[in-house]
């Protein structure tokens, strides 16, 4: 094989690839919802309490502390593509002494199939004899496909791990 036969081969092998891999990357994001593009925006957070003051409710006597999340909301729980969702969290700690601080982290999952789409986590510091609600909006992708999804929310601290679960379903364009 000549010199000029090899440099066309080599330019038509490279012509190939660049074609190739444009295709196959054109082709891989069209079948992944993109979630990496949505976020969960912290609305707001607050205090609550059962009684209805701020911040402060009943914890049984306890000699050691208990860290506990009281729900895991999803608001609507039907929804279309490019939707918002409000998920609200609500968690609680019991402590010997209400002076007692925890830091841990706070994870939001967004399963769907089995696969994690999304992810979102951030340190929180827990406050003994606390209830708090944090509200996250979370827009669902254009590109979702129909079906349900499973919100999963984690708090981590040390060795201990705390996981609640609420789903809601994406519904099919019209």
């Amino acid at each position: 094989m000549g010199n000029r036969q090899m440099k066309c081969l080599n330019r038509n092998a490279v012509l190939f690839l660049v074609i190739a891999t444009a295709l196959l990357a054109g082709g891989c994001s069209k079948m992944k919802p993109a979630w990496e593009k949505s976020t969960a925006t912290l609305k707001e957070a607050f205090s609550s309490s059962e009684e209805g003051k701020p911040g402060k409710f009943a914890c049984p006597q306890i000699e050691q502390h208990q860290l506990s999340i009281e729900t895991s909301e999803i608001s609507p729980d039907q929804v279309y593509p490019d939707d918002e969702i409000t998920h609200t969290v609500t968690y609680a700690l019991c402590a010997p002494t209400d002076k007692f601080t925890m830091q841990g982290t706070l994870t939001r999952r967004i399963i769907f199939k089995g696969k994690e789409l999304f992810r979102d986590s951030g340190i929180e510091t827990f406050k003994a004899g606390t209830k708090r609600s944090i509200e996250a909006e979370i827009t669902i992708p254009e590109r979702a496909p129909a079906g349900l999804y499973t919100l999963e929310t984690i708090i981590q601290h040390e060795n201990v791990t705390i996981k609640r679960s609420a789903t809601f379903y994406v519904k099919p364009e019209d």
